[in-house]
């Protein structure tokens, strides 16, 4: 899914793939198809589960775990790194480094604390040329900078999202500016109400707030 959309698969690290747009050729629109890649590998994810389950050793251990067989998160940044072939005479690779790739590394890491499938920053957000349905979650400073960022959870291409999602999201960026002046009782009023509703896409974002 990532080379078909233009993207470089840079390492496998554990068992996560490190990917970058834009090098080493150009590639037009790079923020939308690093996005629009993550939200094809999630929708693919319960096929590639369905295979899996077709196992008994991969079906026996999930139901071990009670968890899916495969659950990934997904963090996209945006900005300038250094590109090019890295390391000494006797070993060297074509890579990315610099802080652009460190914040992607850390977003990636965020998702289970946010509960969310795929983050990206602002920066990414900012890139963009397709419009989405996104989650703002939070404000953040991350391991080794001083300026905060802001990150947002993305769903889908707001063609593709439903009207219950499309309110739910209406309510929770209206707490979440109450929150930003600092108005907490009416917020909590808010964040509440969206807890307490029986179908929520992100429980654990308004359990993180109201606990705030």
């Amino acid at each position: 899914i990532i080379i078909a959309s233009q993207g470089t698969v840079d390492k496998y690290i554990g068992d996560s793939i490190m990917a970058y747009w834009n090098a080493p050729l150009d590639v037009a629109h790079h923020a939308d198809k690093a996005l629009l890649s993550a939200l094809e590998q999630l929708r693919y994810l319960p096929k590639l589960n369905d295979q899996l389950a077709q196992d008994p050793l991969f079906s026996t251990l999930a139901q071990t775990l009670n968890a899916p067989l495969i659950d990934i998160g997904i963090g996209i940044n945006t900005g300038v790194a250094i590109v090019g072939e890295m390391g000494s005479l006797h070993r060297s690779d074509y890579t990315v480094i610099g802080d652009t790739i460190n914040v992607g590394s850390r977003l990636e890491s965020l998702c289970k604390f946010y509960g969310a499938s795929l983050i990206v920053s602002q920066s990414t957000k900012e890139a963009l040329t397709q419009e989405y349905t996104m989650r703002f979650l939070d404000r953040i400073t991350v391991k080794g900078k001083h300026e905060p960022i802001d990150i947002w959870q993305v769903y889908d291409l707001l063609s593709n999202s439903d009207t219950l999602l499309k309110e739910e999201l209406r309510v929770h960026h209206e707490a979440i500016s109450l929150y930003h002046r600092a108005l907490f009782t009416e917020a909590f009023a808010l964040f509440n109400a969206l807890n307490r509703r029986e179908t929520k896409s992100n429980a654990t974002i308004y359990t993180l707030y109201l606990e705030r």
